[in-house]
């Protein structure tokens, strides 16, 4: 869903609201669980290393159309209510600027990955 971009309200598994960059038509989309800001309201930025939940769609007029889609999810309720969805209108451009069904296939939470620590091999007083 390429398109414009726009700062949205994002609620963590924690329960921590972050402001993410995503696309407009994602972000805006009631069901997708995401809110605008009031004006001069701030959040901090997703952490580096945080993925968000999102739902993988596959074109409901099946695998050899190829086509799929990650869907980002905004707050934990908005998942159920998407994956009980039969289909999915989302814009698709090749297709005359129209709207094409898509259906959930998968799900994947939200993940924080940190980076491995090695030692340096410096005397830094760690003992390791």
């Amino acid at each position: 869903m390429s398109g414009s971009r726009k700062y949205m309200k994002y609620t963590a598994d924690n329960g921590t609201v972050y402001a993410v960059n995503i696309d407009e038509s994602n972000g805006e989309e009631a069901g997708f669980g995401f809110s605008d800001y009031a004006f001069g309201e701030s959040a901090p930025q997703l952490p580096q290393g945080m993925v968000m939940r999102h739902v993988r769609l596959q074109s409901a007029y099946g695998p050899s159309e190829k086509t799929s889609r990650k869907l980002w999810i905004g707050t934990n309720g908005a998942v159920a209510a998407i994956l009980q969805l039969a289909s999915i209108l989302l814009p698709w451009y090749m297709f005359s600027g129209g709207f094409v069904p898509f259906v959930p296939v998968s799900y994947k939470a939200e993940q924080s990955r940190v980076a491995k620590s090695e030692d340096t091999g410096l005397l830094d007083g760690d003992d390791t």
